[in-house]
């Protein structure tokens, strides 16, 4: 049986992550056992501090990984990123609903962050 490439898009357009954390529920149904790709695009973080913003990645309740977003320092300058995280074979549900929460750490009330487009690439038994 060929084992063939599938994507779902978890996060179609562009957010804004204001003191709060997101979530996106997601089907893989029919997933082949094996490693996963979740392409995360943040258009970057601001805050009002001099440090860079750190967010995490949960999927189903378990931490994937925090990457470190750089610090948006002007609206007219926006940082972006393009972050790829491997995501396990035990962390993905070959059936029903998958969650993934995005949890940016903000210092204040007027720090936030823009989430763009994100898709999660996986194996599909054909």
């Amino acid at each position: 049986m060929p084992i063939l490439s599938d994507f779902t898009v978890v996060n179609p357009t562009t957010r804004l992550l204001n003191n709060s954390s997101q979530s996106f529920n997601f089907s893989t149904g029919g997933r082949h056992n094996s490693d996963a790709l979740l392409d995360v695009e943040v258009l970057g973080g601001f805050r009002g501090g001099d440090t860079a913003m750190s967010v995490r990645f949960r999927l189903n309740g378990d931490v994937l990984t925090t990457r470190t977003i750089p610090r948006w320092q002007d609206h007219s300058l926006i940082d972006y990123t393009r972050n790829n995280i491997r995501i396990p074979p035990n962390k993905l549900k070959s059936s029903g609903s998958n969650t993934l929460v995005v949890e940016p750490t903000y210092e204040s009330s007027a720090d936030y962050m823009f989430l763009g487009t994100t898709v999660v690439h996986f194996h599909q038994v054909g």
